[in-house]
């Protein structure tokens, strides 16, 4: 990705035919054409400049910053604030790590951080880029990403890819089970196999499966299927996130569904559950959301770092949140009851 030409492009999307570039630099104060300075590159435009470009335009970037990128910060209107978050998010790099993979010196890094120098921002687009189609997500929450070439198709994928496996969160399962060592060493494939990884009934596998080879998913090599990913990430996305916790905290739900109340565990997997109903200060909640998000990087990590065969599928929710987040009316556990 040249985070250049990207900045030029998002800059002129934003622009619109709302304004000229006279216009507009205008309006920001300018007695001269800075944002053709910005746009043709002759002049480098920084994270506070974007800020008060959108903020002219009535779009409020902590919305998307906190949405992606999971910003509990109250204003991300200076670079300090804006590469703090990102850091932040990033935190499973260590400084050594980020600054090799923007390409930057490290001494330089830190700089950055501590608000001393202030980065171009093409350095900030590129950090929301470490992570796959965080940084599209983002741009898609600030402008129409129909009018950045550069990105339209990448995203017009994503979005593609994340609506298939929010609607059918199920087929996800059955992809990421053909990249399963134990898949990878059948001599040839097995209905059953994925059944039993699955919890699906062989006829329910094999429909899977020829959904994934219709959106182009799998592809069917030498007697078996092979898959492209190994990991499913919606973040960033809240309708896909909703849709994709709502089924699988149901699917949840069913566990508990035995004669005595505990899931079963045949496998003797290391599941974790637990329950906290708490009151506590303002100052705690947010320790608790910052501990959340750390267990969340270090969980990525972890996914990230593994290099050992797959051998499992795992489910994973974290929840913290408050009761006047949940809808009035009947409790869903009530519902579930009868």
């Amino acid at each position: 990705m040249n985070y250049s030409i990207l900045k030029r492009e998002l800059l002129v999307a934003l622009r619109g035919t709302r304004y000229t570039q006279i216009q507009l630099s205008q309006n920001l104060g300018f007695t001269y054409n800075q944002v053709g300075k910005w746009e043709n590159d002759t002049k480098k435009i920084k994270w506070e400049d974007f800020y008060l470009i959108c903020e002219l335009l009535k779009i409020p970037l902590e919305v998307p910053m906190k949405e992606v990128f999971l910003s509990m910060e109250t204003s991300v209107s200076s670079t300090k604030s804006a590469f703090a978050v990102l850091k932040n998010f990033h935190s499973h790099l260590s400084k050594n790590e980020l600054a090799q993979t923007l390409g930057c010196h490290v001494s330089g890094l830190k700089r950055w951080l501590s608000g001393q120098v202030r980065p171009d921002l093409e350095v900030i687009l590129a950090m929301m880029d470490l992570r796959p189609h965080l940084l599209s997500t983002f741009i898609s929450k600030v402008a129409n990403v129909e009018n950045i070439p550069s990105l339209s198709s990448r995203y017009q994928q994503e979005v593609s890819r994340r609506k298939s496996e929010s609607r059918d969160p199920l087929l996800t399962v059955v992809e990421l089970c053909l990249g399963l060592e134990a898949y990878k060493n059948l001599a040839k494939h097995s209905d059953i196999f994925i059944a039993n990884k699955t919890g699906l009934t062989p006829e329910q596998a094999s429909a899977s499966l020829k959904k994934l080879l219709v959106q182009n998913r799998i592809q069917w090599v030498n007697g078996k299927y092979v898959n492209n990913f190994t990991l499913i990430n919606t973040h960033g996305d809240p309708q896909s996130i909703a849709q994709m916790r709502s089924f699988w905290t149901k699917q949840a739900l069913k566990r508990f569904n035995t004669a005595s109340g505990i899931p079963d565990n045949f496998q003797n997997r290391p599941n974790f559950q637990s329950c906290f109903v708490a009151s506590i200060s303002s100052q705690g909640m947010k320790k608790i959301s910052e501990r959340l998000h750390l267990c969340f990087e270090e969980i990525y990590q972890i996914i990230n770092e593994d290099k050992s065969p797959d051998e499992e599928i795992r489910i994973i929710l974290m929840d913290s949140f408050s009761p006047d987040d949940v809808p009035s009316g009947e409790p869903s556990s009530e519902r579930e009851l009868k």
